[in-house]
């Protein structure tokens, strides 16, 4: 039978060797940073972005949709010419105000998902409101 002390010292021995062959496969990088000079890219200009209106309707870019039964056809249309002219990959988002009836800010991701965007994002506040 082995003793306990034994045990300890191969344990030891063994902890030391791993972490010996886990310190030379860490390299270390020198990494790029991005310069204060260099301006960020705007990933907002890279979205679709649908706003669900308060007040009725659906507004995409400078365009609004009011509600009514053609809403959906014509967001579509409008939904997959800007998805034409984005980056293939491009996600959808949908901003709704707080409140909003689900019922709407469902409609309008339907109609993004419809118009072939590969995934829809929906935009909620972080912030939680005391």
């Amino acid at each position: 039978m082995t003793s306990m002390i034994d045990v300890v010292f191969l344990l030891i021995i063994f902890f030391m060797l791993v972490a010996q062959l886990s310190r030379q496969q860490r390299v270390e990088l020198d990494l790029a940073q991005l310069r204060d000079d260099t301006p960020a890219r705007d990933t907002r200009a890279e979205l679709a972005i649908v706003n669900v209106l308060p007040e009725g309707g659906v507004r995409l870019g400078a365009r609004t949709f009011d509600d009514a039964p053609t809403i959906d056809a014509a967001l579509i249309r409008h939904l997959v010419e800007t998805r034409d002219q984005l980056p293939q990959g491009t996600p959808a988002l949908v901003r709704a105000a707080r409140g909003e009836s689900y019922a709407r800010v469902h409609a309008a991701m339907r109609a993004a998902a419809d118009a072939g965007f590969s995934s829809v994002h929906l935009a909620i506040d972080a912030e939680p409101r005391e």
